[in-house]
C-alpha cells in the first residue's frame, strides 16, 4: 500500500469537487486559503485507515471521515486502488488486512512474578498501576496510533506499560530515572525479542538533542501537582516531532485535577493539542501500595464506620487516560484571510 499516493490522490479528488461550490486557481489567494484551513493533512487520513482497519459499511464510514461526500470519496480511492471490495448494499473490507503480527506474546506469569516484587519508591514518586490496566492503556494506544506512528516514548515506566505495548510490534524508547526500572524492563525485552530501548531519563532536565523531535506518541503517568505536569508535558513538546497528529497519552485524576483540568486543556491547546478522547477510570491502583500512605488514620476512619480495616488490602485508586492530538503545527497569527467553504455533508 502506497500511502503517500493515496493520500495524494484522495486531495485531489476532495480539492476538485469541494471548489465546485468556489472555483479558484492553483496558488491564487484563494487556493492558499484552502490550504491552510481546509486540506485533509495526511494524518488525518491515516487515522481514518487505521480506524476502519476492519472494513464495515458506509455508515461505520462517515462515523470515521465526517460526512458522506469525504467518505465517499475515501472509498473511492481505496477502490481504485484495489484495495477493498464493497457490496451491493455498502458493505466493505480490506482485500488484504493491514496489519501482520508475528510478535511474541508476554507470558503473564512471568509478568506478574517481576512486578509483584517491585515496590514503589518514595523519592521518584512512584504509584504502580495493576498489570491489568497497564494492558488496557496499551490497547487504547494500539486503537487510536496507525501503524505509520511507529515511533513511542514512555516517560518513566514503573507501570510497565512499554512491555504491553510491545506485543504490538512498536518501536518504543523508555525513559526513567530508576535503575531496577530501567533493567527489568531490558531483561525482559531482551527474552521475547522487543524492539525497547531504555534509557536513564530525568524529567527534569531539558531533553538530549539526540531524541528531539524523534517520536509519533509521548506516553506517561505524571505527578499531577502543577510542577509536575509542566516537567512532563514540556518533555513531551521537546520529545515528539512537531508535525500535526502527534499524541499525548496522559494518565491523571480528573476527579483530583478539579478547576485546574480547565488549565491543563488550554495550555494543551496553546501548543497546538486537542483533547480527542477520554477512557474515564482506566487504570487502578492498589491503595496499600502508595507509598505517601499514613495507614493508621485510614484504619481509624474505616473502625468509625464499623468497617474491618483489612478492607483497605482491597481498595483501589483510579486514573483517566486523556488522549491529546496535535492538531495545529506552529502558532498563526491573527486575524488571518478566511473563507468559509462549508463542506458538503
Amino acid at each position: 500500500m502506497n500511502i503517500t499516493q493515496l493520500y495524494e490522490e484522495f486531495i485531489l479528488l476532495d480539492e476538485l469537487e469541494e471548489q465546485k461550490k468556489l472555483p479558484f486557481k492553483k496558488n491564487s489567494p484563494t487556493h492558499h486559503i484552502w490550504l491552510t484551513w481546509n486540506r485533509i493533512h495526511q494524518s488525518k487520513f491515516l487515522s481514518w485507515i487505521w480506524q476502519m482497519k476492519n472494513g464495515g459499511n458506509i455508515q461505520d464510514t462517515i462515523r470515521v471521515v465526517g460526512t458522506l461526500h469525504m467518505s465517499l470519496r475515501f472509498l473511492q480511492v481505496l477502490k481504485q486502488n484495489d484495495l477493498v471490495e464493497i457490496d451491493h448494499n455498502g458493505n466493505w473490507n480490506w482485500l488484504q488486512p493491514l496489519e501482520k503480527r508475528e510478535q511474541a506474546m508476554i507470558d503473564p506469569v512471568l509478568i506478574q512474578d517481576q512486578i509483584q516484587a517491585f515496590i514503589n519508591k518514595r523519592e521518584f514518586g512512584q504509584f504502580r498501576c495493576t498489570w491489568e490496566s497497564s494492558l488496557n492503556r496499551a490497547q487504547m494506544m494500539r486503537d487510536s496510533l496507525s501503524p505509520w506512528q511507529s515511533d513511542i516514548f514512555f516517560c518513566g515506566d514503573d507501570d510497565f506499560t512499554s512491555l504491553a505495548t510491545a506485543e504490538q510490534g512498536r518501536k518504543i524508547t523508555v525513559g526513567d530515572v530508576d535503575e531496577q526500572v530501567l533493567q527489568t524492563i531490558q531483561q525482559i525485552a531482551e527474552t521475547f525479542h522487543f524492539p525497547i530501548e531504555s534509557i536513564p531519563f530525568d524529567v527534569r532536565n531539558e531533553t538530549p538533542a539526540e531524541l528531539r523531535n524523534r517520536f509519533h506518541a509521548f506516553h506517561c503517568d505524571p505527578l499531577d501537582n502543577g510542577s509536575g505536569l509542566d516537567a512532563w508535558l514540556t518533555r513531551a513538546f521537546e520529545l515528539l516531532t512537531g508535525q500535526i497528529g502527534d499524541q499525548i497519552f496522559l494518565n491523571v485524576s480528573m476527579n483530583r485535577l478539579g478547576p485546574r483540568m480547565s488549565d491543563l486543556q488550554q495550555f494543551l491547546l496553546s501548543n497546538g493539542f486537542a483533547l480527542t478522547h477520554i477512557h474515564h477510570s482506566l487504570s487502578q491502583y492498589p491503595v496499600i501500595d502508595e507509598p505517601y500512605l499514613q495507614v493508621d488514620p485510614l484504619t481509624d476512619r474505616l473502625g468509625e464506620l464499623d468497617v474491618d480495616k483489612a478492607e483497605l488490602d482491597k481498595l483501589f485508586i483510579y486514573t483517566d487516560l486523556l488522549i491529546f492530538k496535535r492538531v495545529q503545527d506552529r502558532q498563526r497569527l491573527w486575524p488571518q484571510d478566511y473563507i468559509d467553504f462549508r463542506r458538503q455533508l
